[in-house]
């Protein structure tokens, strides 16, 4: 099988760093290609779950490449990777600083990086970068430190700690550290730790954070049953109509094996182990082959094997499984598409998948457009993907409840859908058939997408978010009654 234990000792976030670069036909995730740093020195560089190479590895304060212009503080006492010790005189703009933060990443503006060892950074530096996560109404920012700090509603518990309307400032999840990688969803959220396990927080009424018990938990709990995790996704609870339903509450990973492991309800079968009984810790998902990624919708699930295929299962109520047969799929389907799939994404009833091309299909739920085709209001979806108008260059994809939105390679981002809280970012409240863009940002690295809101990373690494902001998960430390129809600056980290 597959070794997806890659290079970086802690990439928080691999698919942020490779973002920027043109999708690769010949990247499979997990694998590594040889590379030579600027000193002459070998190394290597990863492929992420977004079918993209990740940066070569270098030292680039030993002949990696000037960063007089990096807007970094490094620790001088530390030691570089050949062993020397760091000297913050070699390059202009280097400033020396004793606290640390270990493992991280630090950028120059040119895209370069410097690969520290532990306790080489420290709190004021731009680290590359931590990776932002938008839940169904909370936002959850995963920390170069490995750590996990969110906000927004929190009913249920859903950014740790005591349940309570809504959490404006950031609020760090207790008993949780070494986070890889993670997943916010409605009203709990999963984390994969760098043990491989998985670690889970927020309500837990039908077992959706799979410890065996029904306890709606305030801290992380390990889930049962999981060593070697590398990709989470988890369900997002509440339909386009903005109601809570009974199909969601459930979990899927991705092991470094390529097997499928999933937890919590399964009403329509989208746990997919062939049965409707709801389990209280991980089962294995069968009919799947060898998998890179899964993509959790409210009441399906689907996934995407190393050969770029997609199969679904669960609930098709609106087809979201990609097929017109049966309402509930206790085993897997085929989804017909063309070319390649590099990335994969379920909305709560529709799921998208961007190609190698830089196109994208989805299919499913129509009422608001969230496929992104030139029609609206089609009941009960389609069955068949479609096309999203305009788009032949997209880089990354996210899915929200009824919408959803494209980086593309531009930096630019696109949206279309139902935008009834702003959430395309175009400045109106107008439900889009055909993307439409958004405003403010056009260099960004990455994109996220929660219920009817969504956030974006840019290049200088600041974050901005739009849309919903009821429950404050825009992280600008407040509420706003009225939608936010385009980007804000999120203060939150």
């Amino acid at each position: 099988m597959r070794n997806y234990f890659l290079l970086l000792v802690s990439v928080v976030g691999l698919v942020l760093l490779s973002s920027c670069a043109s999708p690769s036909s010949d990247c499979v995730p997990g694998a590594q290609r040889a590379c030579t740093c600027p000193n002459g020195a070998p190394s290597a560089q990863a492929c992420g779950v977004d079918r993209q190479f990740g940066i070569c590895l270098c030292d680039t304060l030993d002949g990696g490449g000037p960063v007089a212009d990096a807007q970094v503080t490094l620790d001088g006492g530390r030691t570089r990777l050949d062993g020397s010790a760091w000297d913050a005189t070699m390059d202009a703009g280097l400033s020396t600083d004793a606290s640390g933060i270990s493992d991280a990443f630090v950028a120059a503006d040119d895209g370069s990086a410097i690969l520290t060892d532990s306790g080489t950074s420290d709190a004021g530096a731009t680290l590359v970068p931590g990776s932002y996560f938008a839940g169904a109404y909370h936002t959850c920012h995963l920390r170069s430190g490995g750590e996990v700090a969110c906000w927004g509603r929190n009913v249920s518990s859903d950014v740790g700690g005591s349940a309570s309307d809504h959490q404006n400032a950031p609020r760090v999840v207790t008993s949780l550290a070494s986070v890889q990688t993670m997943a916010a969803g409605g009203g709990f959220s999963c984390a994969v730790l760098s043990s491989g396990s998985v670690a889970c927080w927020g309500i837990n009424s039908y077992h959706e954070l799979g410890d065996g018990s029904t306890t709606t938990r305030t801290s992380a709990v390990s889930t049962s049953g999981i060593s070697s995790a590398v990709q989470i996704d988890v369900s997002p609870l509440t339909d386009p109509d903005e109601t809570y339903i009974a199909g969601g509450h459930h979990a899927c990973i991705t092991q470094s094996d390529g097997d499928v492991y999933c937890w919590g309800n399964n009403e329509y079968g989208q746990l997919g182990d062939g049965t409707t009984t709801v389990r209280t810790s991980a089962v294995s998902a069968s009919g799947l082959g060898d998998v890179v990624s899964v993509a959790v919708g409210n009441a399906h699930s689907c996934a995407l094997d190393d050969a770029g295929h997609v199969k679904c299962w669960g609930s098709n109520s609106e087809y979201e499984r990609g097929t017109d047969f049966g309402i509930i799929g206790l085993s897997p389907n085929s989804v017909s598409l063309g070319d390649e799939i590099m990335q994969l994404e379920a909305g709560s009833e529709f799921t998208c998948a961007l190609h190698v091309s830089g196109e994208i299909e989805c299919w499913g739920r129509n009422e608001y457009s969230q496929l992104g085709h030139d029609y609206i209001g089609v009941a009960p979806g389609r069955a068949i993907p479609v096309t999203v108008d305009g788009i032949n260059n997209a880089t990354s994809i996210c899915a929200g409840a009824a919408f959803a939105c494209a980086r593309l390679e531009t930096g630019r981002i696109k949206c279309w859908g139902r935008n009834h809280r702003g959430q395309l970012g175009d400045g109106t409240t107008t439900t889009r058939e055909s993307p439409v863009t958004v405003s403010v940002i056009d260099d960004a690295t990455s994109i996220s997408c929660g219920d009817a809101h969504a956030c974006a990373t840019r290049a200088d690494h600041s974050v901005y978010c739009w849309g919903d902001d009821s429950f404050a998960q825009l992280g600008t430390g407040t509420t706003h009654s009225s939608a936010q129809t385009t980007p804000v600056l999120c203060s939150n980290e």
